[in-house]
């Protein structure tokens, strides 16, 4: 069993790659996307994944990207002329046109090699023989024929031949207007048989010796003769264009030699344009479907922030984005919840976001997801019934089930939807736990989908899987993800909402076993327990919040009160020293007052002075006492 193949198939990997292929701008390209082999290095992922980010900045930024539409797919050609084929004239010319734009992309990223390093790196793949590209430029006019400016002896044969063409028809309409031929003429215009120039007589006239028959019509009644007058002329002619064809020739057969001898340089620079081309078409999807970057390691985790179905957004359908998480904790994610409610969307959605990494591509996400490189991603989905090999459809699923099992390590991405149904529930469940605990052994990481009671409650006792449900609310689906819950089948309220008399859905409801009931009733309350401890924490986070806001309000007011003191002191301590310096000059006048003239009245007034600005001086006990911390 091809388990790749099975995979891509019930995936609808083609469409994605179908897409991609429409965005390459060669037909080399597109090829090279249909057979794409995976990646197997996360560093070869995203050396894909930075030339694909500079395309798009060229694109937006600059307005400009590599013109590697016009190279076209040469390879063929160049593969005959290395083989001593001679090319024809256009095939020449496509050639000339692929160099032509190869120098062009050369040119135009070695502008701009410091906004694209990696595209710029691969121009070191491109090796032009400059003076073979101007040869062949120069080689051809507008029309695509060898140029008789490059090749003058070519303009000299060309010109010969057209005046050889008109002197021949100039002869024979002359011989048309002639009365002695209208008799025997059968129709008035000159025809061309056998590469010769002809009139069509009446059958009986060409035994009259008017020079060379020609052949017959179908109906016998008119013959095609070669006058006379014009044999030399039409000899003339042929020799003059075998001349002509022969040069023409001998520089075809020239310049494809030329080829030849640089075709192994030519096709490792194709090799290039392919590879830039493969750059180009995942810009295009990632454009087209809004992609972003993913982290991309060897862990085997998974983590993608609303992530979308690609195939469902390519073909216009609105899709509904996700969380879907698989980290070194929880390998395996079991995804329950009604029928038509997206289960198996999801589970798509993380096997084709892994085969887009593989294909180096970014994933329908958001940004800051991440979603790491698997060796090999295997699915198990839909009706696997194979009647050519006399399966039935739970056989059939059994046996690729071994066949994972055979093949699955801890660089593998297993799919699983609806394992072993289709058989009696309580054995298709314990089957289906034994597989996955099989699975998770070999370090798989694993997606699966359920209805079965007993696997909606692996995530109680199993610590390497975790749960999702898919929402419904309002008697519907809503196709969102809910994490760490599980969800009920909803059968019966699906039967009520489809129309189903209410008799039969309780009659249901009645036939359904007290343990199924008492389990479906477990699992609605660890819901509801979920439910009741996400409001806790909401309000628990919600009072988190306001205390830091109360905090950071708190330190922002005891910030501002601190530079008001800070500053109040600073202007005191400036007014003190202000008058300080005004009692040290009073003093000083009084002392000096002193010195020139002592008398009663001079001490007097020195008294007062100091007296005045004493207080300025503080004493022991006006001293502020020290306050310890």
């Amino acid at each position: 069993m091809d388990l790749t193949a099975r995979t891509h198939d019930v995936l609808d990997w083609s469409v994605v790659v179908e897409a991609l292929a429409e965005q390459a701008r060669t037909p080399m390209g597109a090829r090279e996307v249909r057979e794409l082999t995976p990646l197997t290095r996360p560093e070869d992922v995203r050396f894909a994944f930075d030339a694909t980010e500079e395309w798009l900045h060229l694109a937006q930024e600059e307005a400009w990207t590599p013109p590697i539409g016009g190279v076209g797919d040469p390879r063929s050609l160049l593969v005959r002329a290395s083989k001593g084929e001679v090319l024809e004239p256009v095939d020449l010319k496509a050639i000339a046109n692929a160099m032509d734009a190869m120098r062009r992309v050369v040119d135009g990223l070695q502008e701009r090699d410091a906004l694209a390093p990696v595209l710029h790196g691969l121009c070191a793949g491109i090796v032009l023989d400059l003076q073979l590209c101007d040869a062949l430029e120069r080689s051809f006019d507008p029309t695509g024929q060898l140029s008789a400016v490059e090749y003058p002896e070519l303009g000299e044969l060309r010109a010969r031949i057209q005046e050889i063409h008109q002197g021949i028809r100039r002869t024979l309409e002359s011989m048309l207007r002639d009365d002695d031929m209208k008799e025997i003429l059968q129709d008035d215009f000159v025809a061309f048989r056998g590469e010769r120039y002809v009139l069509p007589i009446k059958s009986h006239a060409k035994r009259w010796d008017l020079g060379i028959v020609h052949g017959t019509s179908g109906s016998g009644k008119t013959a095609f003769i070669e006058p006379t007058a014009v044999i030399a002329l039409n000899n003339q002619l042929r020799i003059t264009e075998g001349q002509l064809e022969a040069a023409e020739r001998a520089i075809l057969t020239r310049l494809t030699r030329w080829v030849g001898s640089q075709s192994e340089d030519l096709l490792l620079s194709l090799d290039a344009i392919v590879t830039m081309d493969l750059a180009a078409a995942r810009a295009g999807l990632a454009q087209k479907l809004s992609l972003s970057r993913p982290a991309v390691m060897s862990e085997g985790v998974v983590r993608l922030r609303g992530a979308r179905h690609p195939v469902l957004a390519l073909r216009g359908v609105s899709v509904v984005g996700n969380d879907l998480t698989l980290d070194a904790t929880h390998r395996a994610l079991m995804l329950t919840g009604p029928n038509t409610g997206g289960k198996t969307v999801a589970l798509k959605t993380v096997g084709l976001c892994a085969l887009m990494v593989r294909s180096g591509c970014f994933v329908p996400a958001a940004e800051g997801s991440r979603c790491d490189l698997f060796a090999d991603v295997f699915a198990d989905i839909g009706d696997a019934q194979a009647v050519s090999e006399d399966l039935s459809s739970f056989s059939a699923h059994l046996l690729a089930l071994r066949h994972m099992l055979d093949a699955t390590n801890a660089q593998t991405l297993v799919l699983l939807d609806e394992m072993c149904n289709g058989t009696d529930p309580s054995q298709g469940a314990a089957l289906a736990r034994a597989v996955l605990e099989a699975l998770l052994d070999r370090g798989a990481a694993i997606v699966a989908t359920t209805h079965f009671a007993q696997l909606k409650a692996l995530a109680q006792t199993e610590p390497r899987a975790a749960m999702a449900a898919m929402e419904y609310a309002g008697g519907r689906p809503t196709y969102r993800v809910l994490p760490d819950a599980t969800g009920e089948s909803h059968a019966l309220e699906a039967a009520m909402v489809m129309g189903l008399p209410s008799l039969i859905v309780d009659r249901a409801k009645d036939l359904l076993g007290q343990g199924e009931r008492a389990l479906s009733d477990a699992l609605l309350s660890l819901d509801q327990q979920r439910d009741k401890l996400a409001v806790r924490e909401a309000e628990l986070s919600a009072a988190q919040a306001e205390a830091r806001t109360a905090q950071a309000e708190l330190t922002r007011k005891q910030a501002v009160l601190q530079a008001k003191l800070d500053r109040l002191e600073a202007e005191a301590g400036e007014r003190f020293l202000q008058r300080l310096r005004n009692a040290e000059r009073a003093i000083s006048a009084v002392v000096a007052d002193l010195q020139r003239a002592p008398s009663h009245e001079a001490v007097k007034r020195a008294k007062s002075t100091v007296t005045a600005f004493g207080s300025l001086v503080p004493t022991r006990e006006s001293e502020p006492t020290p306050v310890s911390a």
